[in-house]
């Protein structure tokens, strides 16, 4: 994440563009900071410890056989709905997942 998605937030501020009244914002990477922005962040959410074993898998594999030919991966994902993406959702609730 994150980062896009700072930097998004920063560009509809400028534009005095409201997330989520105008714009609807969702990115990639739940980050730990995402409910704390204002509006909290919708995001992805995935098991990066088992896609960056997967990636050195595949690296491996291309390493050992360069001429194989390439394949399809694919991940379970989750969605985590706040509040910039017009959910209704109670940021209590998300910082409850931060605090813990």
């Amino acid at each position: 994440m994150g980062w896009l998605a700072l930097g998004a937030l920063a560009a509809a501020r400028s534009r005095r563009l409201r997330i989520p009244h105008d714009v609807a914002l969702a990115t990639f990477d739940d980050r730990y900071f995402a409910p704390l922005l204002e509006p909290s962040l919708t995001a992805i959410t995935y098991d990066d410890v088992a896609m960056g074993r997967r990636g050195a898998q595949i690296l491996v594999g291309v390493i050992e056989e360069p001429e194989a030919g390439g394949e399809e991966t694919r991940m379970d994902v989750g969605l985590v709905s706040r509040r910039s993406c017009g959910c209704s959702r109670d940021l209590t609730a998300d910082l409850d997942e931060v605090i813990g």
